[in-house]
């Protein structure tokens, strides 16, 4: 795994197949990488002036049991180093 740039941070995203496959295209589309478009997207929604991002805290009682499976099997697979990073896995298809 390339080590991070001090000014970066790692994301494990989990999603439905058709929603990856959604992505793909449009990534594809636009002649760029899903990182690069998901990061495009998700700058504007977060610059996107009326609607504020309220990042709290999680309560964890809160969770459903599949929730906190999801967060516990992202947690064992970056323990592990069983994921890919975005950049690498999808440089083929471009």
């Amino acid at each position: 795994m390339p080590k991070l740039k001090e000014h970066e941070k790692l994301i494990n995203l989990k999603v439905k197949k058709d929603f990856h496959y959604k992505l793909k295209l449009q990534a594809l589309k636009e002649n760029t990488t899903m990182q690069a478009l998901i990061t495009k997207v998700m700058g504007k929604y977060i610059s996107g002036g009326e609607d504020e991002l309220i990042i709290e805290p999680v309560n964890e009682d809160e969770l459903t049991k599949e929730e906190r499976d999801a967060i516990e099997e992202g947690r064992r697979d970056m323990k592990t180093g069983n994921y890919q990073e975005m950049e690498e896995a999808f440089k083929d298809l471009l």
